[in-house]
């Protein structure tokens, strides 16, 4: 797995950088799961994602349309 780091956006959005592609926090389910979208998803519709628990990634998709 790619290694990755927890930041913030320059809008003050939570973000994920992984594997040289940064995701923007989307939704956070009861059982602390936390989903991510790829930051271009309005941009150009890219499909990536990604899905963490806690400090570690659970599933990531890796699929960029880009």
């Amino acid at each position: 797995m790619d290694s990755f780091t927890f930041g913030t956006s320059t809008k003050g959005c939570p973000t994920v950088i992984c594997g040289n592609f940064e995701y923007i926090k989307f939704r956070e389910n009861k059982s602390g799961q936390t989903y991510w979208r790829c930051k271009m998803f309005q941009r150009f519709k890219c499909k990536a994602h990604l899905k963490t628990e806690g400090d570690r990634i659970v599933t990531n998709n890796g699929y960029f349309t880009l």
